[in-house]
């Protein structure tokens, strides 16, 4: 029960994290290109490196997110596709599957037999 209701959760806010994801990301990496044409031009950079190497990880992380963590309608087409397979594997739709192709090969048969 917990475990269907988690996943409803997050379905509901990944629109969201992808969202904040991303604005973190834009902003991270302005930031960063800003604090390091600033550096440049004013060749303090090996006095203040260090700022740009110890938070480039939130915006490339950020980054990540973005790209790997679905849309909410992604992940529903995710959920119901892992569905959809899990239901073709079954047996009953093996069946069907099946009698469906006899039914069509019937069909096809009758109808070469009535154009000759």
């Amino acid at each position: 029960m917990f475990n269907e209701i988690f996943l409803l959760y997050v379905l509901t806010r990944l629109d969201i994290i992808n969202t904040v994801a991303g604005v973190v990301a834009f902003f991270g990496f302005t930031a960063i290109g800003f604090i390091m044409i600033g550096l440049t031009v004013e060749n303090v950079w090996s006095k203040y490196r260090h700022i740009v190497t110890t938070y480039i990880w939130i915006p490339v992380i950020a980054t990540l997110v973005v790209i790997i963590v679905p849309d909410k309608k992604e992940a529903m087409f995710i959920v119901a596709g892992t569905g959809v397979i899990e239901a073709v594997k079954s047996d009953t739709a093996q069946r069907l599957a099946g009698k469906s192709v006899q039914i069509v090969e019937n069909y096809l048969d009758k109808l070469e037999k009535a154009s000759k």
